[in-house]
């Protein structure tokens, strides 16, 4: 009986299709990098989702050009308007959901390269872990591009009653840092987000009144909220550069470094939303963040922090 288990198993993530859903925005040698490390998976049934926002720097005409004679079935949407991250991803997942041989849907940043196995690894596991779990968002194990011996992220945990939160694995060693098999974030990063499609049908698409960041965790307590765990598989490793289209939000240096702006605001608006009762304590932190700035007379990034605590929206 074991046996023909094993065998049903390997049937199971070799023959179901997995979707993989990439967005393109003004820099697609990142994406035609990303793209050719998906022809190298051990995992064949797979579709690749890409869309372009804006066409910036001729992308579309660059990614057309290289589809003509990529191996996998592949899509190509292209979109004038750019309406934050989880817009983007939601129109590749309405694309997906009308399609009737799509099971799992993987969301990719295209600043990422995945190895052989990133892909059976991720299936199998939810395959192992959905017989005795409600799976929700499942993620890769992020590494550095540059140095992929280093963590970027095991997924993360915020406490709400001290307004933290906290990037599991961040800069440990992949040799090093142990994590249990059932380990379960509270969120998953945006960067990988792998799932079964029946999923958006029961919390719905990506929030999109974030724009920028926030959008993945947001997400992920939606998830959670209705009986879902997420969780993070270590054999699925993704080499991630982070911020390749829109900067590293942490990098003060980073010349698009003000996008950190919408960083603040969502912290707040993501706090209202699923934790009202400590709401409060956002504008704690962010006061706190706001003296801690001018103290270092980065007044720039004091300014953002202000904007956040008394507005809703960006100020442009």
């Amino acid at each position: 009986m074991l046996y023909f288990d094993k065998i049903f198993d390997k049937y199971f993530y070799y023959m179901t299709k997995v979707d993989i859903g990439l967005i393109n925005y003004k820099n697609w040698e990142d994406t035609i990098k990303c793209l050719e490390s998906i022809t190298n998976s051990d995992y064949k049934n797979i579709a690749v989702n890409i869309i372009d926002i804006q066409n910036i720097d001729d992308s579309v005409f660059e990614i057309e050009n290289y589809l003509k004679n990529y191996p996998i079935e592949n899509y190509f949407y292209k979109s004038s308007l750019n309406n934050g991250f989880a817009y983007a991803n939601n129109l590749i997942m309405r694309n997906l959901l009308s399609k009737d041989n799509t099971e799992f849907i993987w969301l990719l940043n295209n600043d990422t390269l995945i190895y052989e196995n990133t892909i059976t690894e991720l299936v199998s596991f939810f395959d192992k872990i959905s017989k005795q779990e409600k799976v929700g968002i499942l993620g890769s194990m992020l590494v550095n591009f540059e140095d992929s011996s280093v963590i970027q992220s095991l997924g993360g945990v915020f406490n709400p009653k001290i307004g933290k939160v906290q990037i599991v694995g961040k800069n440990k060693s992949v040799s090093d840092f142990k994590i249990s098999s059932d380990f379960k974030p509270d969120f998953v990063t945006g960067a990988a987000m792998f799932f079964h499609k029946s999923l958006i049908n029961d919390i719905g698409y990506m929030p999109e009144e974030y724009f920028m960041y926030y959008e993945d965790i947001d997400w992920c307590f939606s998830a959670l909220k209705k009986g879902y765990k997420n969780f993070i598989c270590v054999n699925s490793i993704v080499k991630h550069k982070q911020g390749a289209s829109t900067g590293n939000k942490y990098d003060k240096k980073s010349s698009v470094s003000h996008l950190r702006k919408y960083m603040y605001i969502n912290y707040k608006k993501f706090y209202k939303k699923h934790f009202s009762k400590y709401s409060f304590l956002a504008y704690f932190w962010l006061l706190k963040q706001f003296f801690g700035r001018l103290f270092k007379f980065n007044f720039k990034e004091a300014g953002y922090i202000l904007n956040s605590i008394f507005n809703n929206q960006v100020v442009k």
